[in-house]
């Protein structure tokens, strides 16, 4: 059979010559290898991390330090208080910028900080601190 009379054939039919074809490979020995998963998404919205000096952002922390406040926000979401539910979004959140991290350790995020769509400075050790309350960082805009 060609290409172009299978690419003719119905899509189930074409499917069941696609089963026969892998369960052949399984009788021989030969299965096809598994298709990899696509790298996680950035994520669309940055993350604020509240500090005692300031507010920092997600998007400019290195693994280490995301999965340092990752479990911070797990640890206060397991003890039950006022700010569990506010630390359980908090690690959740933080969980998703990990598995970005893990896939891109090293680009800089690109996306929404509130309302203002930014450029976020490389991923590092030691982020900057912004002061407390201050608007979205006038430098880095798209």
């Amino acid at each position: 059979m060609t290409k172009e009379e299978f690419c003719k054939l119905s899509p189930s039919v074409a499917l069941g010559f696609v089963w026969d074809f892998c369960r052949l490979d399984e009788e021989l020995g030969t299965v096809p290898a598994p298709v990899p998963p696509p790298p996680p998404r950035a994520p669309q919205y940055d993350r604020r991390i509240p500090r005692k000096d300031g507010t920092t952002y997600a998007s400019e922390y290195d693994l280490e330090g995301l999965r340092y406040w990752h479990g911070r926000a797990a640890a206060g979401a397991a003890v039950s208080g006022p700010y569990q539910e506010k630390d359980a979004k908090q690690a959740e959140a933080l969980g998703l910028w990990i598995a970005y991290r893990e896939a891109e350790p090293d680009k800089p995020w690109t996306g929404m900080r509130g309302d203002v769509v930014v450029n976020a400075a490389a991923p590092n050790a030691r982020p900057t601190v912004y002061p407390k309350n201050a608007p979205a960082p006038s430098g880095g805009f798209v």
